[in-house]
């Protein structure tokens, strides 16, 4: 008899459940194949899947599999829980009057999975999409493109974005060149562990202005042809991230991206871009930080233009608090009427052997940095020049230059009470003692300071902290305290040597320092 009444307990709270179920819309959740296969056709057609007999895609839950080559779906109008896209060949469209993604309360995902063997293939979202939970895109496809033309809302509350590139997936890109994205709860790019697999949004337009939160390898540009943009999002990096911004197409090199939102948080490496590499063709647009707030983010950050492309800091603060800025062979970094690099930072300009970098300090530019580096091709290794101001020889500056730079604004290197940013005890030099407080604390994953052995100020103790003292050994600053340092035991010395030829392992290309003094 107990049985029996456990038994009819059980059924009958299945019961309610399915009718919880049935009231919230969700009793209707099904599996939907696309059966039209290379066919185009139509979503509300039932015809077009493979599922509940009579049915298509259109209840909260619902998943939807389409597998195709370049094909037309048209008038889609309903709901999904989850969408999955898997192209062969081809462009495929879809198109219709929207889609809501609403997958009862959990968040709803988009996979974009395309095997092409095309190279750079794009696939469109003609249709509205609108947010009733969460969404997760994930995007597979070697360099592949997926645009969303129709726009993105949200419903009932806000709600947020995360764009992730699998495993396989190369350097996909989702695109945006029209229409609005109206969401509150955040974009998030989730970017591989390598350059191999960047995390790519190309906000064409400024489709979008909410913040843009960046993780691992990502870009976010402004990209292809046609337009100037102005990117108004707030961008979060979070910690290690190796983020991208600028441009990186290589068919329209004739227009501008700024971006005015605040850049903030613990980066890696922040690279500005204006095209991809593999394009030397001469460019005429700049990439701009401006806007009214400072941005605060730390890490290095890498100036990266074709012949002619040039960055301009627009804004005190330009670079955050980036612990080096590095301009590349044939980039032109403009600086002149504001403090954009942070007083402690280093600068250093590299060249191929033809075409150097150049800093533009227009008339009344008046930066400083801590201390400047230039590329020696023959050495094969940075060079430390000697305090001072230096300029091009259109300048007041002590040391001018117009291999280097050009317009007649100054800039100040050095002798400012800076310190270098290994300078753990703030003694005033780079030495063993620094080293010996960064391995007492290897390993500290937040709260870290300085004094700690955090020198790029992402509030951790780690291989980039270690890489960065190793390029600043030696290095002295004027310090208030200029206190002697101490004479390291033989065994400390040891050790460092041994962390130095591990660290410089790790890494592609060595810097070393050595100082010179060169004048005009």
């Amino acid at each position: 008899m107990q049985e029996a009444r456990r038994l009819s307990t059980v059924v009958r709270a299945v019961f309610v459940f399915m009718l919880c179920l049935s009231a919230c819309g969700y009793a209707r959740a099904e599996v939907y194949t696309w059966a039209n296969g290379d066919a185009s056709g139509a979503w509300t057609d039932p015809a077009s899947w493979e599922g509940p007999a009579g049915g298509y895609p259109d209840s909260a839950g619902d998943d939807a599999v389409l597998s195709m080559r370049g094909i037309d779906v048209w008038g889609i109008d309903g709901v999904v829980g989850s969408l999955s896209l898997n192209v062969a060949d081809g462009n495929p469209e879809l198109s219709g009057a929207g889609l809501t993604f609403d997958n009862g309360g959990a968040g709803a995902t988009f996979s974009i999975r395309d095997t092409s063997p095309v190279w750079a293939k794009a696939s469109m979202m003609l249709a509205p999409i609108t947010l009733a939970g969460d969404l997760a895109i994930e995007l597979a496809g070697y360099d592949k493109t997926f645009v969303i033309l129709g726009g993105m809302v949200e419903s009932g509350g806000a709600r947020s974005v995360t764009l992730h590139a699998s495993a396989e997936a190369g350097n996909p890109t989702l695109c945006v060149p029209t229409g609005s994205w109206n969401f509150t709860g955040g974009l998030y790019l989730s970017g591989g562990a390598d350059a191999d697999h960047y995390a790519t949004f190309a906000d064409i337009a400024g489709a979008y202005a909410g913040t843009v939160h960046l993780a691992g390898h990502c870009r976010y540009v402004s990209d292809f042809v046609g337009t100037s943009a102005t990117l108004a999002s707030a961008v979060e990096l979070a910690p290690g991230c190796h983020a991208v911004l600028g441009r990186i197409n290589e068919s329209d090199l004739t227009h501008g991206v700024t971006y005015t939102g605040v850049i903030s948080g613990q980066a890696c490496e922040v690279r500005i871009c204006t095209t991809s590499l593999a394009d030397p063709s001469p460019s005429k647009y700049a990439v701009t930080l401006g806007g009214d707030s400072p941005n605060t983010y730390t890490g290095e950050t890498v100036i990266e233009a074709t012949r002619g492309g040039k960055v301009v800091a627009g804004k005190d603060g330009a670079f955050g608090e980036s612990w080096r800025i590095t301009v590349m062979a044939s980039s032109e970094l403009y600086l002149g009427g504001c403090d954009a690099i942070a007083d402690s930072a280093a600068l250093r300009l590299f060249t191929d052997g033809s075409d150097p970098a150049r800093v533009v300090l227009t008339d009344g530019a008046a930066e400083a940095v801590a201390s400047l580096y230039f590329w020696d091709d023959t050495l094969g290794e940075y060079i430390q020049q000697v305090s001072g101001t230096w300029g091009s020889t259109d300048s007041a500056a002590q040391h001018r230059t117009d291999e280097w730079f050009s317009g007649a604004g100054v800039l100040s290197v050095g002798g400012s009470g800076v310190l270098p940013s290994a300078d753990a005890d703030e003694n005033g030099v780079v030495d063993a003692a620094d080293y010996l407080t960064l391995k007492a604390n290897m390993g500290l994953s937040g709260g870290a300071v300085r004094a700690d052995g955090d020198f790029d100020g992402d509030g951790d103790v780690d291989w980039c902290d270690l890489s960065i003292l190793i390029d600043q050994m030696g290095q002295v600053g004027s310090s208030p305290i200029a206190t002697p340092p101490a004479a390291p035991e033989p065994g400390s010395l040891v050790l460092l040597s041994a962390a130095s030829a591990l660290a410089l392992g790790r890494r592609r290309r060595r810097a070393e320092t050595r100082q010179i003094v060169k004048s005009a």
